[in-house]
């Protein structure tokens, strides 16, 4: 924390095409990325940040300002990233359009922390409405435990969990003959 310094607009690109490519090539730990052993070693990493510069940066990343948590409306455990969940949200459904059939599942992902080496490991949960066909991801929802934040009025407190979810990820599409 002593070696921080502001982070500029350039430097967020920078910390977020690393993140692009680690979908791309594939490496057992982060360090890994950031190797200066010869054999394992993927040089675009360290060309363009330091492994301890994206720590850094990660650890103090969201997108929200802190001082905005009392009109903040959803789940606490996403208060820093949850102006990108919308916002992913909302580009989904505008820049695309499904055909008829859609599907709704469930994806865990396995998450290891941003970028630390120690970092201890748990799933993230995200239910999700999909084209059939495509795959295309249309909306989801992260799922927080009892936590989860449902804006639909249908919901009552007698609704299932299960069915809950499922009615919140259709209800922008009731009425315009999709077929789940």
């Amino acid at each position: 924390m002593r070696s921080w310094t502001p982070v500029t607009e350039s430097e967020i690109y920078t910390v977020l095409g690393p993140f692009l490519l680690i979908g791309i090539v594939q490496k057992p730990t982060a360090g890994s990325y950031f190797s200066k052993r010869r054999v394992i070693s993927t040089p675009g990493f360290a060309d363009v940040i330091s492994r301890e510069r994206i720590e850094l940066v990660c650890k103090f990343l969201h997108f929200i300002n802190n001082e905005s948590l009392p009109t903040y409306q959803g789940p606490p455990i996403l208060f820093k990233i949850y102006p990108v969940i919308c916002h992913l949200n909302i580009k989904f459904q505008t820049l695309y359009l499904l055909i008829q059939n859609i599907a709704n599942d469930e994806s865990l992902t396995l998450w290891k922390g941003c970028l630390p080496l120690n970092a201890s490991k748990f799933r993230i949960e995200t239910f999700e409405l999909c084209e059939s066909i495509t795959g295309y991801l249309w909306c989801f929802l992260v799922y927080t435990g009892k936590n989860t934040v449902l804006q639909l009025c249908l919901i009552t407190p007698d609704t299932p969990k299960t069915a809950a979810v499922v009615l919140e990820l259709l209800e922008p599409l009731f009425g315009c003959g999709h077929t789940l």
